[in-house]
């Protein structure tokens, strides 16, 4: 059954996305904050997250910008020096969904940013999707393999 997308389920959504990245790096073990060089700030509903010693822009990216109204000048030339403090070599400003136009886009342009490529979210119902035939599997990465999988993030 289609999901009808309505501003307030994005809006639901994209903040449902930033609570699960912040308990990520909130609950981050000691040695993979210190290894990964990982940190978060939060700028009301925005949230810079950061990991320094990982140039993956996943982990280098600001999310909920716009979320609840256009960014101050401060708000931004805050979390542009939050990035060059913490060496971060690169990082983005992923606007909230429905906010690509109009006074947030243009607060980013006008500090010199420029919209790159397009992230897809995509949303189903919580039905099973059905058997599909593969020779891959899945499996919980558990505290066992903790570290491994860790290596990999981090390494790239």
């Amino acid at each position: 059954m289609p999901i009808p997308m309505t501003p307030g389920l994005v809006a639901d959504l994209e903040r449902a996305e930033l609570r699960v990245w912040r308990d990520f790096y909130r609950t981050a073990p000691s040695p993979a904050v210190v290894a990964c060089g990982l940190g978060m700030q939060e700028y009301g509903p925005a949230t810079a997250f950061r990991m320094s010693k990982v140039d993956v822009m996943v982990f280098n990216r600001v999310l909920g910008l716009g979320l609840d109204g256009p960014p101050s000048p401060s708000t931004l030339e805050s979390i542009i020096a939050g990035y060059e403090q913490a060496l971060v070599p690169r990082f983005h400003l992923q606007l909230a969904p429905l906010v690509t136009l109009g006074p947030t886009m243009t607060a980013v342009t006008d500090l010199g940013f420029a919209p790159g490529s397009n992230w897809v979210r995509l949303v189903r119902d919580v039905g099973s999707p059905g058997p599909v035939p593969t020779k891959f599997r899945i499996e919980i990465v558990d505290r066992d393999r903790a570290p491994l999988f860790a290596e990999v993030v981090c390494t790239g």
